[in-house]
């Protein structure tokens, strides 16, 4: 039987391997949770409120595990791990003593209040894996019959553009890939609006680890500085406006310069536009792209990243454009601000209802 010692390396050494960066997050999360519940035992004013906090502490390091930079040891990302949970016995214990001198309710209006809000409204999920899985199933409904081979060749004709006959060709090779070679019949079979809605957000959603890597392919930096400036942006989401003024003043025009051509090599609009005229050209049926649910997954996301919400506009308002759906500053705020986004997916795990609206 492997030892304590050797989960750790064992879940640290899969964590910083791309292929396997999922399951070590795991493994790592299981092993940290006795660790934080006994260190919260020890904190006074959090003693009914440690699901809270370990579900914060889950959810923040999955969303870091596409960022294995940040944690160059193990020990870094254990310590890391107790940041956020001894932050979050602060914030519970300020919170607390707001609440009792003023009566009213605290409330955080920031993006890390958000994503905070959301483990403390599905404390009852085991992994955060599962909640976006829910947030799959409610905006961009739920896995049809064949859905494997349906989206695989979705994929191929909708947004790769592969002709029909290859694509047949490819899926006879599955043995339980059964489809109709009439065109007809096999276009409705991966044009159910489920599909459509999966593929693309499949295509255009990066994480933060693989837009990286997309903006380093498309615009490709010629310096350190030029390196740094692209990690700051698309490995850590921070604003242009933060980066440019963290520069020195000398090169704050070469700064802006590169990351405006960054952002418009920006991958978003273009996976979008495939598929759209891919749809338009056999049917004109595109309607599945404007309605809310792709949207409210993606935005859902981002926000989980932290991402500026003048950056979410930025980047998701062309593509949105292109199909029809109006998507501003507005409806930004009131999604992510106003919480409405939080508070379907709370009803819909709270009632088990998984349909998309």
């Amino acid at each position: 039987m492997e030892s304590t010692d050797d989960l750790w390396r064992k879940g640290f050494e899969l964590f910083r391997n791309h292929d396997s960066r999922d399951r070590g997050c795991n493994i790592l999360l299981e092993l940290v949770r006795p660790k934080l519940l006994r260190y919260l035992a020890s904190q006074e004013g959090v003693k009914e409120d440690h699901r809270d906090v370990i579900s914060l502490v889950t959810m923040r390091m999955w969303n870091l595990r596409n960022n294995p930079a940040k944690f160059p040891t193990l020990g870094h990302w254990i310590g890391y791990a107790y940041c956020i949970a001894r932050n979050a016995c602060t914030d519970m214990r300020k919170s607390a003593e707001s609440r009792h001198a003023s009566g009213a309710e605290y409330s955080d209006e920031t993006l890390e209040s958000h994503a905070r809000n959301v483990a403390e409204e599905f404390e009852g999920a085991a992994l955060y894996a599962d909640l976006m899985n829910l947030a799959d199933d409610l905006w961009l409904g739920e896995k049809p019959a064949d859905y494997r081979y349906r989206m695989l060749a979705a994929n191929l004709v909708l947004h790769r553009q592969v002709r029909l006959q290859r694509v047949y060709e490819y899926l006879k090779q599955f043995e339980h890939a059964k489809f109709s070679e009439d065109p007809v019949t096999f276009m409705n079979w991966i044009k159910d609006p489920t599909i459509v809605r999966r593929l693309t957000y499949l295509v255009t959603h990066h994480s933060r680890e693989e837009l990286l890597r997309t903006m380093e392919e498309r615009v490709a930096p010629t310096c350190d500085d030029e390196k740094a400036w692209m990690y700051q942006r698309y490995g850590l989401f921070h604003s242009i406006k933060k980066i440019v003024d963290n520069v020195d003043s000398c090169r704050q025009a070469a700064a802006e310069e590169f990351l405006g051509r960054c952002e418009e090599s920006l991958p978003f609009r273009d996976a979008v536009e495939r598929i759209y005229r891919s749809i338009k050209s056999i049917d004109d049926q595109t309607q599945v792209l404007c309605e809310p649910g792709l949207w409210k997954r993606l935005i859902f996301q981002y926000s989980q990243y932290e991402l500026p919400l003048n950056d979410m506009v930025e980047w998701f308002g062309p593509p949105c454009q292109t199909v029809g759906f109006k998507f501003d500053q507005t409806k930004a705020h009131g999604w992510v601000y106003n919480k409405r986004l939080l508070k379907e997916l709370r009803e819909a795990y709270r009632n088990g209802e998984m349909g998309d609206e």
